[in-house]
């Protein structure tokens, strides 16, 4: 599995805006190197995320939610009441887990840093 993707992107959140980016889980075939998305129903998985602080304070666990229609996408969300609460701060990392839910093992874990930035609406 990989969110290779996300280290392309520019990392900024304000305070006081909702968080809601989608997570594509996708897998290669063994016998033939081919891009396949993973089954998150039929691979018993679940998934945890946690927003922290520079300084490792937990600021929010996120509410992850599958996208209705796909196998393999996923929603991850954190709103706007609890990021008004957050001090802007330079890396800042959100934790992502996905476990098999029959076995209990971490199948895949990430780190990702990003930036906390003061929202205009905050004043």
């Amino acid at each position: 599995m990989s969110l290779r993707n996300l280290e392309t992107v520019e990392k900024i959140v304000k305070t006081g805006s909702d968080i809601d980016f989608p997570i594509g889980l996708w897998d290669k075939n063994p016998n033939t190197g081919e891009k396949v998305a993973v089954n998150i129903q039929q691979q018993n998985l679940t998934f945890d995320c946690s927003f922290f602080d520079n300084k490792g304070k937990q600021l929010a666990v996120a509410t992850i939610e599958p996208v209705i229609g796909t196998i393999n996408y996923l929603i991850v969300s954190v709103s706007k009441t609890e990021t008004k609460k957050w001090k802007p701060c330079e890396n800042a990392k959100f934790d992502f887990r996905v476990s098999n839910s029959a076995t209990g093992k971490t199948i895949y874990s990430k780190t990702i840093e990003f930036d906390i930035e003061k929202g205009l609406s905050q004043g």
